[in-house]
C-alpha cells in the first residue's frame, strides 16, 4: 500500500477507532429516582431534536499509541445524519488531506501524492479500520454527542458510582445492539457513550467533555479510547458554528486535475 494510503490509515483511525476496555461502576436506584432520571432525559432527547442539521468548527486533533504520535489541525463540517468532511491542513494553513463521507461512500484525498482514493463504507477497507459497533449512517450524531432519532428502549437505569450521573443502558428498537450511555441530568447532556457486545465487552468508548452553552450544547472535547495498542485520539473543537445549513453539495469531493483515481475494496 501506498505511502499516502498510510496517511489514510491514521486519519480514517483519528474518527473511527475503537476497542474493549472495563464496564464502568454503577450503583442501584429507587423507582423514584429511575422515574425522575427517565424524566430528564427525555428532556434531553427532546432538546436536541430541536437542535439545527449541520456544524461547523476548526478542530485540532492529538493521536498516540505505542506505535504512533501525532496532531493533526484542520477543518471539520458535518450535516445530519452522517454527511462528513475533514480537511487537514500544514502549518500554513494549506490543506493536506481531505476525508469525506455520506455515510455509503468515503472519499480520501492525499494532496502531497497527487491522488484520490474512493470506497464504500460496507467494503473491505472501512471493515478493517472501522470498530463493530460504529454506525457510519449516524456519523453526525457521534460528532456533537447526540442520540439519533428513533424509538430508545430503556433496559436499565444506575447511579454512577463516582456520581457523574446515570447510566442508561438501551438500545433502538431497530437494533439489537446496545448502549451504555453516561447522562449528566445537571447539563442535560451525554459525557459518555459506550457500544457493547453480547458478552458486555466494551467496542466502542467515546468521552464527551467542555461543552458549550444551552440551548444545543456542543462538546468542545471527545476522547475516543482504546486498549488496542494503547491508543487514544483526542478532538479538540473551536469556534463551534451550529446555526448554518449545507446542501449535499458541501460533501462532495472532485478529483483536482492532474489527481490519480484510487478505487479501494
Amino acid at each position: 500500500m501506498s505511502r499516502a494510503f498510510s496517511h489514510f490509515r491514521i486519519l480514517f483511525l483519528l474518527f473511527f477507532l475503537g476497542g474493549c476496555s472495563v464496564l464502568p461502576h454503577t450503583l442501584d436506584i429507587t423507582a423514584v429516582e429511575k422515574r425522575d432520571a427517565i424524566s430528564l432525559f427525555k428532556t434531553m432527547i427532546s432538546q436536541q431534536r430541536e437542535c439545527g442539521c449541520c456544524v461547523d468548527a476548526a478542530v485540532n486533533v492529538k493521536f498516540k499509541s505505542l506505535f504512533y504520535a501525532g496532531t493533526i489541525n484542520g477543518y471539520l463540517q458535518a450535516m445530519r445524519p452522517s454527511s462528513l468532511k475533514f480537511v487537514g491542513v500544514n502549518l500554513l494553513g494549506q490543506p493536506l488531506v481531505v476525508l469525506v463521507s455520506d455515510g455509503e461512500i468515503f472519499r480520501y484525498l492525499s494532496i502531497p501524492e497527487s491522488k484520490g482514493y474512493k470506497g464504500s463504507v460496507s467494503g473491505e477497507t472501512f471493515a478493517k479500520y472501522a470498530p463493530d459497533g460504529f454506525q457510519p449512517e449516524q456519523t453526525f450524531y457521534w460528532l456533537v454527542g447526540r442520540l439519533s432519532p428513533g424509538i430508545i428502549q430503556i433496559r436499565n437505569v444506575s447511579r454512577d458510582e463516582e456520581g457523574l450521573g446515570y447510566w442508561f443502558k438501551m438500545n433502538y428498537k431497530q437494533s439489537d445492539m446496545m448502549s451504555l450511555v453516561l447522562f449528566d441530568p445537571q447539563g442535560l447532556v451525554i459525557r459518555r457513550h459506550l457500544i457493547v457486545d453480547d458478552h458486555d465487552e466494551i467496542i466502542m468508548n467515546i468521552f464527551y467533555d467542555d461543552y458549550t452553552a444551552e440551548p444545543c450544547p456542543l462538546p468542545g472535547r471527545i476522547t475516543v479510547k482504546s486498549l488496542l495498542h494503547n491508543s487514544s485520539i483526542e478532538l479538540e473543537f473551536m469556534d463551534w458554528l451550529e446555526d448554518i445549513s449545507f446542501s449535499r453539495d458541501e460533501f462532495e469531493l472532485r478529483l483536482p486535475p492532474g489527481f490519480s483515481r484510487v478505487l479501494v475494496p
